[in-house]
């Protein structure tokens, strides 16, 4: 509940976005999809969540929180 969820491509493209954590921050699929993270978030959190989307398109588990718009 209150989570976001997003789906990369091996090229760190967006392709599936969707989550109430997204509407509560104002921020709509069409913001990401077909976009790359360094398109659409900071540089300190595109370099944060490049490692594990990494391990993801690899296969390894990992497990994140990130708070951020209350």
């Amino acid at each position: 509940p209150n989570a976001a969820a997003f789906v990369v491509d091996r090229e760190l493209r967006y392709t599936l976005t969707g989550g109430r954590a997204m509407a509560a921050a104002g921020f709509t699929p069409a913001a990401f999809e077909g976009k790359t993270r360094r398109e659409v978030v900071t540089p300190a959190l595109a370099d944060e969540y490049e490692p594990h989307y990494r391990r993801a398109l690899a296969g390894l588990p990992f497990r994140t929180e990130h708070c951020a718009h209350g």
